[in-house]
């Protein structure tokens, strides 16, 4: 039997930080929001959560609300023609090699309102991600389409997502009077997403790994009724009292938790087995210190 958590881009669990955030993002649909925005710490989990919240917004007659997730890529250029043009590739449109910014604009406007006209409220999504890479003048692309999609009666939705430290000087600039009608539109909603931040939400967290993965690396304890839930008093006591509080973490991203998780499941268990609780910890603790955590925190 094989384990979908060795896939560390394919691999999702539902958490109550996804729950929490798919319930904010679909109350700012519910009440007619033109956008917000969702930061969160590198790591955290913020993209692999849009992912599937994309799959699953619906408006308020229970219809399926079209989305569009694009990720900004890292790119020397900051023109509006750049962005119009790798919106247009995310979508697998052809575009012409010297297209101008008014025909990907044009191109898009048609794209998204005929996707608007599949839902009763007339409603479309584009979620960015990475915003911190763009520029105020690149935000006005999506200020544009809205506005395009407005005069057809069309309800475009924008909403941005990028990494809090890094994301700073984009909103300081947006928050300029001269950007104003950017921040009045798309920025006057906030989301905090954040990782693991107390026993009860670990707790949460490892009922969703005992689901679909003890089994497959623990199937004679799992037949036994032993699950990793049963540990999450040892696994928060090990993260709080030896790293936690030294590295000053407020929440423990999910990229360094599943991969602690993959370690102890993998590598440990099956092989030390659960009879001794200061054998457990020391394994968590190995884990943790090998899921890349530590030396992410002292480089940043």
């Amino acid at each position: 039997m094989s384990s979908d958590i060795f896939n560390s881009s394919g691999f999702f669990i539902e958490t109550p930080m996804v729950s929490q955030l798919k319930s904010k993002v679909q109350s700012w649909l519910w009440n007619g929001y033109l956008g917000g925005y969702i930061l969160g710490n590198s790591r955290v989990g913020k993209s692999a959560a849009m992912r599937v919240i994309k799959n699953d917004l619906k408006n308020r007659l229970g219809e399926v609300v079209p989305v569009h997730l694009f990720s900004v890529p890292e790119r020397d250029v900051t023109t509006v023609a750049g962005i119009l043009k790798k919106l247009c590739y995310s979508l697998r449109m052809k575009i012409k090699t010297h297209a101008t910014a008014d025909v990907m604009s044009n191109d898009l406007v048609h794209y998204f309102a005929d996707l608007a006209c599949t839902n009763s409220t007339k409603q479309v999504v584009i979620l960015v991600d990475e915003m911190q890479r763009l520029s105020t003048h690149q935000i006005e692309v999506f200020n544009e389409l809205h506005d395009a999609l407005a005069y057809f009666q069309l309800n475009l939705s924008v909403i941005f997502i990028g990494n809090l430290k890094t994301s700073e000087p984009l909103l300081r600039k947006i928050k300029t009077p001269e950007c104003d009608h950017i921040w009045g539109r798309f920025f006057k909603n906030e989301y905090l997403f954040h990782g693991i931040r107390n026993h009860d939400e670990l707790f949460k967290v490892l009922a969703e790994i005992d689901k679909s993965q003890t089994e497959i690396f623990l199937p004679e304890l799992f037949k036994d009724g032993w699950r990793i839930q049963s540990i999450s008093h040892l696994i928060w006591d090990v993260y709080t009292s030896d790293f936690k509080s030294d590295l000053k973490i407020h929440s423990w991203g999910m990229q360094y938790f599943i991969a602690m998780i993959r370690i102890l499941l993998a590598d440990y268990l099956p092989r030390y087995g659960v009879q001794s609780d200061d054998e457990i910890c020391m394994m968590i603790k190995n884990s943790i210190e090998a899921s890349g955590l530590v030396e992410e925190l002292v480089r940043v």
